[in-house]
């Protein structure tokens, strides 16, 4: 040890040494902190996400108690290892149009409150991760059914994924009124 340098120079600078890297070291946790994790899924043949925080489960279409003179985009009732779950076709919802449960359709179980409310899309891609820098704050090129249930999208590279609104979409007062008009 040089004369110049004493016992406690030396702990100052290897306090300042120690305090660097742990600064180094919380500028990278800050970086993973900005990772976006989302759910892939369709409707149509237009690909969505939603933040995987407001999925509940995945599961594949499920069994349902109809209820009569519901609106035909309102699949019904299931029994989710006892919950009662209602189910509905978001792309009926949004297209008004029928059509048939095919063998790729999801049902995606989202959290409203203390219940869950079941949404059947036309398929799951699967989880990304993406980067918070790679969210664009402005509307996504959709059409316009889909339009107002997107908030924003992330785009990599050629890629963009609209983000879906999942409260937007429940709260819409069309959703809430699942009578048939000519019964109710």
């Amino acid at each position: 040890m040089p004369a110049n340098v004493t016992p406690v120079v030396l702990l100052k600078e290897l306090d300042a040494h120690a305090r660097a890297r742990e600064g180094r070291g919380q500028h990278r946790t800050l970086q993973k902190t900005t990772e976006w994790r989302g759910l892939g899924f369709k409707i149509g043949e237009t690909e969505l996400i939603v933040n995987m925080d407001q999925v509940s489960e995945i599961l594949e279409t499920v069994n349902c108690t109809r209820i009569p003179w519901s609106r035909f985009w309102f699949y019904g009732i299931a029994n989710v290892r006892g919950t009662l779950v209602p189910i509905m076709d978001v792309h009926g919802y949004l297209y008004d149009t029928r059509r048939t449960v095919k063998r790729g359709d999801r049902t995606i179980l989202f959290r409203l409150g203390t219940s869950l409310v079941g949404l059947v899309v036309t398929g799951v891609t699967g989880l990304k991760n993406l980067s918070a820098e790679e969210f664009v704050n402005a509307q996504a090129i959709v059409d316009e059914k889909l339009a107002p249930y997107t908030k924003g999208h992330f785009r990599r590279g050629y890629d963009s994924w609209p983000v879906f609104d999942f409260h937007a979409f429940t709260m819409n007062e069309k959703f809430l009124d699942i009578a048939e008009r000519q019964h109710a």
